[in-house]
């Protein structure tokens, strides 16, 4: 048996019928489980399907990272150019996430992109809806306008969620990078692996670096509206984040795009690879 496989034999029997284990993955090697109960190492096995099962401990679930109105932290300004992370949000709503990297549709058209809990109200905000740059936490009013929602994915609660993206459309009169703040140009993308070395740039904790630790995770995310959902398919890497991270841009050493920031466990980050993205978005990168 493979060990992906032998990580989803594992979920079946305890990782959805139990709160205390919040996140599977795996580093090719071993099963790594991540729990926020000390008591969760009893149902755990020490070995599954011939693997080993290797145990994290994070303070509990991951968490989506929009930003609100209780605490303002390390606030942005204005970036024109508009890139990589730097601080974005809805015009009227108090939140603030980050935004992940300028892209095209398919069919040709400039967007930014970032999470749907950020600017697409998980999927639920009418197309049209005004982006801003920076947030109204960091400032940002109805003079920083820098396009409109395009579409975002909708968060499911019954079944595991690929990717939680959006896509705005820019605005003809603001001028965009193919960047990201304090980092440079981005020079392409890459499959990402374990042990890779990873940054991102995100609103609120600026740069901050570490490594892959595991991939085809399932997390358990919460402080979406409706609770906790499940994202598949993520990476886990040892990067620092915190509330206004989401979207961020995460890069290998090079400048290539590994992926976009989702959640956060601080200490542990959620990673959704750029290849989910652009095929659940419909864009490229330039």
């Amino acid at each position: 048996m493979d060990i992906r496989k032998a990580m989803c034999s594992l979920s079946e029997i305890c990782y959805f019928h139990d709160a205390r284990i919040v996140a599977l993955a795996h580093d090719y090697e071993s099963i790594r489980a991540f729990i926020c109960d000390e008591s969760a190492r009893a149902i755990l096995p020490d070995r599954h399907e011939g693997f080993p099962v290797k145990i994290h401990y994070v303070s509990g679930f991951f968490n989506s990272l929009f930003f609100d109105d209780y605490e303002v932290l390390n606030t942005r300004g204005i970036t024109r150019p508009v890139m990589g992370g730097v601080s974005i949000g809805v015009l009227g709503k108090r939140i603030a996430g980050t935004l992940a990297f300028p892209a095209y549709t398919t069919s040709g058209l400039p967007v930014i992109v970032s999470a749907s809990h950020v600017i697409a109200d998980e999927g639920k905000a009418p197309a049209g809806t005004q982006i801003i740059q920076p947030s109204m936490i960091d400032g940002g009013n109805e003079n920083d306008i820098i396009g409109s929602l395009y579409y975002g994915t909708s968060i499911h609660y019954s079944t595991a969620n690929l990717v939680d993206g959006a896509v705005a459309l820019l605005n003809p009169n603001i001028p965009y990078s193919n960047s990201v703040l304090g980092v440079g140009r981005i020079n392409g993308e890459v499959e990402p692996h374990v042990g890779m070395y990873v940054k991102k740039v995100g609103r609120t904790t600026y740069l901050t670096e570490g490594r892959i630790l595991a991939v085809d995770g399932m997390v358990k995310v919460s402080g979406y509206h409706r609770g906790t959902a499940i994202l598949s398919d993520q990476i886990i890497t040892t990067t620092y984040s915190q509330p206004g991270d989401s979207g961020a841009p995460v890069l290998d050493r090079n400048n290539n795009m590994v992926g976009m920031l989702t959640a956060t466990g601080f200490f542990y980050s959620v990673i959704t690879p750029i290849s989910n993205i652009k095929s659940s978005l419909s864009i490229q990168l330039y």
